[in-house]
């Protein structure tokens, strides 16, 4: 009982010892309440900046896109274009190109093929 005699004598009667009080220091906790609110900002103002730069990339990415669909586009009416009768026409007569007017065409499944010329036929 002596113990408890000594506890309750310390503190005062409230049979807590005066260590696992924590005492209220309004400088302490105002001090803790600003380093709280400027590390919220900081990680506010980091997030913000992320943000506003994954914008842009992805404003430019699209911008990016944009341009690429109007080149392919463009190269897809230059194919056509090229590949357009009347530039072919054009183009054969530029090369001085003779169409081909007797035209055999060989069966490779009937077996071996050979041609002989017009003039060793009997030969």
């Amino acid at each position: 009982m002596g113990r408890f005699y000594a506890m309750h004598h310390r503190t005062g009667g409230t049979g807590a010892t005066a260590a696992a009080l924590p005492s209220f220091n309004p400088r302490v906790w105002c001090t803790v309440a600003v380093g709280g609110l400027l590390f919220a900002l900081a990680s506010y103002l980091v997030q913000a900046n992320s943000l506003a730069a994954k914008g842009y990339q992805m404003q430019s990415l699209r911008d990016q896109l944009d341009q690429l669909r109007l080149e392919t586009r463009d190269l897809e009416s230059r194919a056509l274009e090229l590949q357009s009768f009347q530039n072919l026409e054009r183009r054969v007569s530029s090369l001085q190109l003779v169409p081909a007017n007797d035209v055999r065409y060989v069966n490779a499944a009937a077996g071996p093929v050979g041609y002989a010329p017009s003039g060793s036929a009997g030969n």
